[in-house]
């Protein structure tokens, strides 16, 4: 990275604002992530599948949290079904839906939350099924370990489709959602409050807060002003 940043000719850009970040590379551009800004709004609402319509006849009244995409143990999943497992009430008022492939360092925790009465689809979701599956859920879930504090992929689809994530309190993303936004903070080291943020929680979907068009203008700005220095030079 110093490498690169020493060139005339290679501008670094990042998704995510760090402190150490921008003391190391002072000249660093911040765009938004574009798994922020990319879904149009024809996109989402011709989205819909028989897995979607098979979990709304399942929920029984429970509010659905949606656990999907590559089933990782870096996503947390350890510290859910610790939360399940402490806290029966969780599945009797939320039906938690694993969606996804599963890998290995994750088959233990999956096993153990299914037999707690977690709902598990353990496949490849297309693309217009993984997002039916959002439309359905009233949060989702984007709490992962600390060594994957990063930004999240399942956090901009929350935003673009208005279901609160719930998120690892003190984690990077938690800098990167608009104050309009709905969000669950979890804290790690307090399985019974996080239980209760859960249980408590009952704001239903939101009105989406992603900004496509304010998006878009940002990250084409960052890269014509790249452009534009670079032919001065």
């Amino acid at each position: 990275m110093r490498l690169l940043t020493n060139s005339s000719m290679i501008k670094p850009i990042s998704i995510v604002r760090d402190f150490q970040l921008a003391q190391l590379y002072p000249s660093i551009a911040y765009i938004p992530d574009p798994e922020f800004w990319d879904l149009d709004k024809e996109t989402i609402e011709t989205s819909h599948s028989q897995l979607a319509k098979e979990i709304e006849a399942k929920k029984a009244g429970r509010r659905v949290m949606l656990v999907a995409g590559g089933l990782a143990a870096s996503k947390g999943l350890s510290f859910l079904s610790s939360l399940v497992a402490s806290e029966p009430a969780l599945v009797q008022s939320i039906l938690i839906v694993l969606a996804g492939q599963i890998y290995p360092d994750a088959q233990d925790e999956v096993e153990r939350l299914e037999k707690l009465g977690a709902l598990k689809v353990a496949r490849h979701l297309g693309d217009e099924e993984f997002l039916s599956l959002f439309k359905v859920a009233d949060f989702a879930w984007a709490c992962y370990a600390p060594n994957r504090d990063m930004s999240s992929g399942i956090l901009g689809r929350c935003l673009q489709i208005g279901v609160t994530p719930v998120i690892r309190r003190g984690a990077v993303i938690a800098n990167m959602i608009p104050e309009m936004a709905s969000v669950i903070e979890l804290d790690y080291e307090d399985l019974e409050g996080s239980c209760r943020a859960l249980l408590e929680h009952n704001q239903k979907q939101f009105v989406p807060v992603a900004r496509q068009s304010e998006y878009r203008m940002l990250f084409r700005a960052e890269l014509h002003s790249f452009f534009e220095q670079a032919a001065l030079r």
